[in-house]
C-alpha cells in the first residue's frame, strides 16, 4: 500500500515511524514503503540474491511492468518510466540505473534523485508555494528544508520534475503515434503521422492531430516488402521513439544529418531490422539509446545518452561516434569500426565501456605499418573484453590484427 494511515494513530501511536504525512500524501509517510519479493525457484540459499537479503535501491511501482516483461522474455512497452529490476532479482545480466523517480499525490509532487528529494507542494490558496529540498540519507523525516542552501540543485531538480509534465492541466496524457508517410516524406509534418484520440462511450477526452512533440510515443515501422528510408528534416522531440522493419529485405532506416538532433526523453529504441544512420547528427535521451537484436546504429556524430548494444554499432567516418555516458555490450553484440587512411576514429565513450561482444573492422586506404597501434575505442574506464577468438580480428582482405587493452583504450596492432 502507499503509506500509513493518518489521524490519531499517526500522531498518538507514531504508526508511521516518525515519517511526515500518510496515505495519499507526497511526504515520505505517504510513499516510503518496503518492497518484498518472493521467488522460491530463483531466490534461495544457493542463488546470488539469497532469502533475507536487503537492497537499498529505490524502486517504484512502475518498475514492476518492465521487470515482469523481462522475466517473460518480451520487450517492455516503449517509453515507460519504469526500469526492470529482473537482473537484480535473478543475478543475471546488467542492472540498468534509474536516475530519478517522480511521485504525484493529493498535496503535491516530488522528485527523488540519489539522496535528495525535491517537493513541489500544493498549498490551498498559494499557487506559488516555495520548493522544499531534503537529504533523505540523514533526514528521512523531512524536518530540515535545505533548499536555500542548494539553489542550483533545486533549479536542476525542478526542471526535471516539470519535464515530467507534473504541471499539466487535468486530462493531459501522453499520446501514441505511428508513421504513415511515404518514402522521403518530412518527419516534422503532421500529415505523415497517425492521429490519436482517447474516447469512450462517445465522449472524446483527448485528441492529438498535430506534429511530433515531447509527449509523443512514436513508431516508424516498415510493414512493406522493400527497404524504406526516412530523413529527419529538423530537430525532433519525443517521449519515446522506435524504428523497426519487417524483414532483412524490408528494413526501416532513419537518417540524422549534420546539425539535426533527435530526442527520445525516455528512450530511443532500434528494434529488429530497424536502422539509424547518423551523419554528424545528435541523438539525445535522459536514459538510453537501446539497440535490440537485429537493430543497427551506424555513422558518426554524438549520442547524449547511455548506449546499450544488443545488435550492431558501426562507427564510420572521419570523426568518432561519441557517447556522452556509458556503453554496454551483450555477448551477441557487434561493434564494427572503420579505419580510413592513417586515421582510426571508432568509438569515443566519455563514461564506462563494458565490452562483451564481437569486434569487426574495415580498412579503407590504409597502408598498414608493422607494430603500429591503431586506437579504435576510448573510455574513462574499460571493463571486459571482446569475445574474438585469441583476441584477433581480420578485415575483408585477411589483414590480421591483435586486440590490446588498457584501462581506458582499445587498440589494434597488425600481426602480419
Amino acid at each position: 500500500d502507499n503509506g500509513g494511515p493518518g489521524g490519531s494513530s499517526h500522531t498518538v501511536f507514531d504508526s508511521n515511524g516518525s515519517l511526515r504525512g500518510g496515505k495519499g500524501k507526497i511526504q515520505e509517510g505517504g510513499i516510503r514503503v518496503p518492497l518484498v519479493m518472493r521467488w522460491p525457484s530463483m531466490i534461495h540459499s544457493k542463488s546470488k540474491l539469497k532469502s533475507g537479503n536487503q537492497c537499498a535501491r529505490i524502486v517504484d511501482i512502475t518498475d514492476l511492468l518492465p521487470t515482469f516483461c523481462e522475466l517473460a522474455g518480451t520487450p517492455s512497452p516503449l517509453s515507460i518510466d519504469g526500469v526492470s529490476i529482473a537482473p537484480l532479482l535473478s543475478g543475471c545480466g546488467h542492472q540498468r540505473n534509474r536516475d530519478f523517480i517522480i511521485h504525484e499525490a493529493s498535496n503535491g509532487q516530488s522528485i527523488i534523485r540519489g539522496k535528495h528529494k525535491l517537493v513541489r507542494a500544493r498549498v490551498r490558496g498559494n499557487r506559488d508555494a516555495p520548493l522544499e529540498l531534503y537529504d533523505l540519507e540523514r533526514d528521512q523525516t523531512e524536518k530540515e528544508n535545505i533548499a536555500a542552501s542548494h539553489p542550483e540543485l533545486v533549479k536542476e531538480l525542478h526542471a526535471l520534475l516539470l519535464g515530467e509534465r507534473v504541471g499539466e492541466a487535468k486530462g493531459f496524457a501522453n499520446t501514441y503515434h505511428h508513421w504513415i508517410g511515404d518514402e522521403g516524406a518530412l518527419m516534422s509534418h503532421p500529415e505523415n503521422w497517425s492521429d490519436y484520440a482517447y474516447a469512450n462511450a462517445g465522449v472524446t477526452y483527448l485528441s492529438d492531430d498535430g506534429g511530433p512533440q515531447l509527449s509523443w510515443t512514436a513508431l516508424i515501422e516498415n510493414k512493406g516488402i522493400t527497404h524504406s528510408l526516412v530523413s529527419a528534416d529538423t530537430d525532433l522531440e519525443f517521449l519515446g521513439f522506435e524504428i523497426s522493419g519487417s524483414s532483412v529485405e524490408a528494413t526501416q532506416t532513419l537518417q540524422i544529418n549534420q546539425g539535426i538532433k533527435l530526442t527520445g526523453r525516455n528512450e530511443i529504441r532500434l528494434s529488429n531490422n530497424g536502422n539509424l544512420v547518423i551523419n554528424g547528427g545528435t541523438l539525445t535521451s535522459l536514459r538510453w539509446v537501446d539497440i535490440q537484436p537485429g537493430g543497427i546504429l551506424q555513422g558518426h556524430g554524438r549520442i547524449e545518452a547511455s548506449l546499450y548494444n544488443n545488435g550492431i554499432v558501426s562507427a564510420s567516418g572521419k570523426i568518432p561516434l561519441e557517447v556522452s555516458k556509458d556503453y554496454y555490450e551483450t555477448l551477441d553484440a557487434r561493434l564494427s569500426v572503420s579505419i580510413e587512411g592513417d586515421t582510426s576514429t571508432g568509438l569515443k565513450v566519455y563514461g564506462k565501456a563494458i565490452l562483451a561482444g564481437t569486434l569487426d573492422i574495415a580498412l579503407s586506404n590504409l597502408s598498414v605499418k608493422a607494430n603500429t597501434p591503431y586506437t579504435i575505442l576510448t573510455a574513462s574506464q574499460i571493463e571486459g573484453t571482446f569475445r574474438n577468438k585469441n583476441q584477433h580480428v581480420t578485415d575483408g582482405n585477411d589483414q590480421l590484427f591483435s586486440i590490446h587493452y588498457t584501462h581506458s583504450e582499445v587498440s589494434l596492432v597488425p600481426v602480419k
